[in-house]
């Protein structure tokens, strides 16, 4: 038998391999190509996500007068629910603590920054009726930052939230103006929003929140301003230096009648 020249060899051998390489070469294409739609679909569904884990509203925090000072630390106190007297404000603002569990990405060995603080922007408010009729939705700009988690526990950070606005708030005083035993309780549902240090926009799950609405339902009348003579309140003879010291006059905490009796009528007596 005649043997075949090497150059034969050589030109069979690549004719041989030649399908190969290219069903290779195919196969690598084709999973670049799957490897790029994941990354899209990747980098479009966290560019701006609603992660109910991820950014949530912990509590409202508690007014602590007079200082009025308010920390992000998760044991301070907070409030079950809120009160709005409208005989002294038509508004009600609450501080919120915010919880941040996104992981933290910084690598100081590796000079990486850390991308998982995020920036407050605002939240949005659904302000409902105690059956779920719809008053109002809007949206209200905030500040604040919110630290990654830690090992342990999530991050921290503080936004106030305007929670009944003031036009809301204004019609109930109409219609409650002088009924002292009459209350409305609205509820406000919040979502807290911001962006990450990395450039990724988050909202929160839904946190919501009674608030009592009332007129004079925040007075309180002590004894000593008690008439002692009779059985009648004495709130403006009586008040001298006692003053306002509540965080927000009208808002959660009880007015001393002797504190606000100069300026209105409703702190003069409990009839």
């Amino acid at each position: 038998m005649k043997e075949m020249p090497n150059a034969a060899h050589a030109q069979l051998a690549l004719m041989t391999a030649t399908p190969l390489l290219r069903n290779r070469a195919g196969e690598r294409v084709a999973l670049l190509a799957r490897l790029l739609v994941a990354a899209t679909v990747t980098t479009v569904a966290v560019g701006c996500a609603e992660n109910d884990s991820s950014l949530y509203v912990e509590g409202v925090l508690a007014p602590d007068s007079p200082s009025c000072e308010y920390s992000d630390d998760p044991g301070s106190a907070m409030l079950f629910r809120g009160t709005l007297d409208v005989a002294f404000r038509s508004k009600y603002e609450g501080i919120v603590l915010v919880g941040n569990q996104l992981a933290p990405r910084g690598n100081k060995a590796e000079l990486d920054t850390e991308t998982s603080g995020l920036r407050i922007r605002g939240s949005e408010v659904e302000l409902t009726t105690s059956t779920g009729e719809v008053i109002q939705e809007f949206s209200v700009n905030s500040g604040g930052f919110v630290e990654s988690n830690t090992s342990t526990s999530p991050g921290f950070g503080l936004a106030e939230v305007t929670m009944i606005p003031p036009a809301v708030g204004r019609d109930l005083a109409g219609e409650l103006d002088g009924n002292r035993s009459a209350t409305r309780t609205l509820i406000a549902n919040i979502r807290v929003f911001g962006e990450t240090l990395g450039g990724v926009e988050i909202t929160s799950g839904d946190f919501t929140f009674p608030i009592d609405v009332c007129w004079g339902c925040l007075v309180e009348y002590p004894l000593e301003a008690l008439d002692p003579m009779g059985n009648t309140y004495v709130c403006g003879a009586a008040g001298d230096g006692v003053a306002l010291e509540q965080c927000r006059v009208g808002q959660d905490e009880r007015i001393d009648c002797r504190a606000c009796s100069s300026t209105l009528a409703v702190c003069f007596s409990p009839d």
